[in-house]
C-alpha cells in the first residue's frame, strides 16, 4: 500500500477524490452536479446567484462563477467554507458505493491534492501548500472506516473496533457487593467479603454483631462497708480550709501600763523644757 497518494485531474487515477468528477450528491433538498458546485453555489447562499451556480454546465463553468468577486460573497466565508467542503464530500462518498470503496482502500495513506494552481485546498505544486483537500478526504476516510466498523459490530454483536484513537473509556464501576445473609436462629451468618472468597489461603472473617442500645455497660458494683475502727467513707468533698487560728486577746491596760518616768532635771541652756507626762499606755499593735 502506498504511503501517499496524490490526486488532482478527474480523468486520473484517484481521479474521484477530485471536486470535478461527476458523481452527483443530493444535498439542501436539491441535486448537485458535482461537489464543486455545492461547494462554490454555498458562497452566496440565500440569494439567486445560489441557484445560477447550481445550473451551471460544469463544475469548471461553476468555480468560475463563484470566484467572481462582482458577486456578492457571503461575510462568513472564510469560517465555514472547510465545514462546508467536510460536508459536501461526505455526501459524495456516502452516496456512491463504489468511490467509497475506494477512499477505503487507501487505507492510511497520506492525500494530496497536487497542483501549483491552489495553495490552499492543494500542496502548492512543491509541498508548501496546506493541502485542506487532501486533509478534509482524510476525515471523511476516517469517519467512513468507523461507520463501517460499527456496522459490523452491530451484526455481529461485538463492540467496534475503532480506526482512530480514542479518549480512554471511563473506568467501569466496581461490581455490587453481595448482601449479606439473614441471620439463622442460632447466631447470625459469617460474612465474607468478595476478595476474601478468591484468596483459599486466608479464612474468612467471622461477623459479629454490633453493641445495641439494650447492650448498655452493666453499673460498677457498690463500695464495701468501711472496717470496723475507721470513720465512714467519705463521699462528700472536704468543705473549704479555715484556718482556727486567733490572737490572744490583749490583758487589761492596768497590768500593762508602764510606770512613770522619773521626773527629768531641768533642761539645760539651749534645750525645751523636760517632758514630765507619762507615756500613754502600751498596746500591741499586732493583727493576726
Amino acid at each position: 500500500m502506498k504511503d501517499c497518494v496524490k490526486f488532482y485531474h478527474a480523468g486520473d487515477d484517484f481521479g474521484c477524490f477530485s471536486n470535478f468528477s461527476r458523481h452527483p450528491i443530493e444535498l439542501d433538498g436539491k441535486t448537485w452536479p458535482t461537489t464543486e458546485h455545492y461547494f462554490q453555489a454555498m458562497k452566496f447562499v440565500g440569494t439567486p446567484h445560489e441557484e445560477a451556480v447550481r445550473q451551471a454546465d460544469g463544475p469548471g463553468e461553476s468555480a468560475r462563477m463563484g470566484r467572481d468577486r462582482a458577486r456578492p460573497l457571503r461575510p462568513d466565508w472564510e469560517t465555514v467554507k472547510d465545514g462546508i467542503m467536510e460536508k459536501a464530500c461526505y455526501a459524495k462518498f456516502t452516496q456512491h458505493a463504489d468511490i467509497r470503496k475506494v477512499l477505503l482502500s487507501t487505507g492510511d495513506a497520506k492525500l494530496i491534492e497536487h497542483t501549483r494552481n491552489d495553495s490552499y485546498w492543494g500542496d502548492g505544486g512543491d509541498g508548501t501548500g496546506r493541502n485542506m483537500l487532501g486533509i478534509t478526504l482524510m476525515n471523511v476516510r476516517a469517519i467512513l472506516r468507523s461507520e463501517a466498523e460499527a456496522t459490523k459490530a452491530a451484526a455481529s454483536g461485538s463492540p467496534p473496533q475503532l480506526s482512530t484513537p480514542a479518549a480512554p473509556a471511563a473506568t467501569s464501576p466496581s461490581p455490587p457487593k453481595p448482601a449479606r445473609a439473614a441471620p439463622t436462629a442460632g447466631g447470625p451468618a459469617p460474612q465474607v467479603s468478595a476478595r476474601a472468597a478468591s484468596t483459599p489461603a486466608r479464612a474468612p472473617r467471622k461477623w459479629a454483631p454490633a453493641a445495641s442500645a439494650a447492650t448498655s455497660v452493666p453499673p460498677p458494683p457498690p463500695r464495701a462497708a468501711a472496717p470496723a475502727g475507721f470513720g465512714p467513707r467519705r463521699t462528700a468533698a472536704p468543705a473549704a480550709f479555715t484556718p482556727s487560728y486567733e490572737p490572744p486577746a490583749p490583758a487589761a491596760s492596768s497590768a500593762t501600763s508602764v510606770p512613770p518616768s522619773p521626773t527629768r532635771a531641768a533642761s539645760t541652756a539651749g534645750f525645751g523644757p523636760p517632758r514630765t507626762a507619762a507615756p500613754a499606755a502600751f498596746t500591741p499593735t499586732y493583727v493576726p
